[in-house]
């Protein structure tokens, strides 16, 4: 993968990669995340969106929090839709809050994915449902608040 000159062989080695079994395909996939060549990038993320390990998932979400390229994070966002978890959940949530109509859609569809469940095409409807499902049982939910401050840390655990 590192010493093939062409980008669509180290493409290929990532598609290949997201079809095996064995743990090293991984290291191959995320290889593929730090490419120069935005196909291959691509390639990486629709082969995480195939692999069921959990860290497949933090590797989109980390994707997707650190490039700069649309359709890089366009590849993370319709990934992360083939997996489950408050990693995707919480990372497509974040995409919600984005200004550009075209990638909230697609956060939108991948967590109809996620989530099992179309809440229509409007963010804020989304975007209330997951911070409904987060809330921790036994929680205030009116808004009128139970006088605590909630901080989000780290992998969705929650302060008071």
């Amino acid at each position: 993968m590192a010493n093939d000159p062409s980008p669509e062989m180290r493409r290929l080695t990532g598609l290949a990669a997201s079809r095996r079994k064995d743990p090293a395909a991984m290291g191959l996939i995320e290889q593929g995340l730090d490419d120069e060549n935005l196909k291959v990038q691509m390639e990486a993320c629709r082969s995480l969106g195939k692999r069921p390990e959990p860290e497949a998932a933090q590797m989109l979400a980390s994707t997707l929090g650190t490039t700069t390229e649309v359709d890089v994070k366009n590849s993370a966002i319709r990934a992360l839709g083939n997996h489950k978890g408050a990693i995707p959940t919480d990372s497509l949530r974040v995409v919600l809050e984005g200004q550009d109509p075209a990638t909230i859609d697609l956060a939108m569809t991948s967590l109809r994915g996620v989530m099992g469940k179309d809440l229509g095409n409007d963010p804020k409807q989304w975007i209330a449902a997951i911070d409904q499902q987060q809330m921790p049982e036994g929680t205030d939910q009116s808004g009128g608040g139970s006088g605590e401050v909630r901080v989000a840390e780290g992998e969705g655990s929650i302060q008071r």
